[in-house]
């Protein structure tokens, strides 16, 4: 996805564009965005988990495009709370299964690895935990795994921890990324 503003003060997204991805992510979430069985720790069917899985990369890029709107319009970001309980993106050999055998096999492996304590999206945020040993194995553990989505997901929430750890001054503007172009 990419966010442009062709000129100084003419944006091609607006409050009325972000109110609107808000309603579809609001809209999205009413439907549910984890599957039974992930939440008892078993495998899910493989078209639920394709439904729920998507929806919360949906949901995800959702959050990340509206940091990036309040970035460039100087209002505050907050990480979403909301969003705590949720998976992190699925490893790249779930996502990118092709067949329901080869899917039902990793996710069976996957279930094995994680021994049914997968990573949620809030351990990657900034918290007294953050610089544990346990904290850390379970990040590395899942960073070797993700695809390209998951990745950039680790990425942004390492800078925003970075730019909490060093101030004010760390904002996205100013590690280089210019105002106009957001690739997310």
């Amino acid at each position: 996805m990419a966010f442009f503003s062709p000129a100084e003060g003419i944006g091609l997204v607006n409050q009325t564009t972000m109110a609107h991805l808000q309603e579809l992510a609001s809209r999205v979430s009413t439907t549910g965005l984890v599957c039974a069985a992930e939440l008892s720790r078993s495998r899910p069917q493989w078209e639920s988990w394709i439904v729920a899985s998507t929806k919360r990369r949906a949901i995800y890029t959702m959050y990340l495009f509206n940091s990036i709107f309040n970035t460039v319009n100087s209002v505050p970001v907050y990480i979403a709370e909301e969003l705590r309980g949720l998976p992190a993106p699925a490893s790249k050999v779930l996502w990118e299964a092709c067949t329901r055998s080869i899917w039902e096999r990793e996710y069976d492996h996957h279930l094995s690895i994680w021994e049914g304590e997968e990573l949620y999206i809030s351990e990657l945020w900034r918290s007294p935990e953050t610089g544990s040993p346990e904290r850390r194995k379970r990040i590395d553990r899942w960073v070797q795994s993700v695809d390209e989505f998951g990745m950039m997901m680790f990425a942004v929430y390492r800078e925003y921890e970075l730019g909490e750890m060093n101030g004010p001054d760390r904002s996205i503007r100013s590690v280089g990324v210019k105002p106009f172009v957001y690739l997310v």
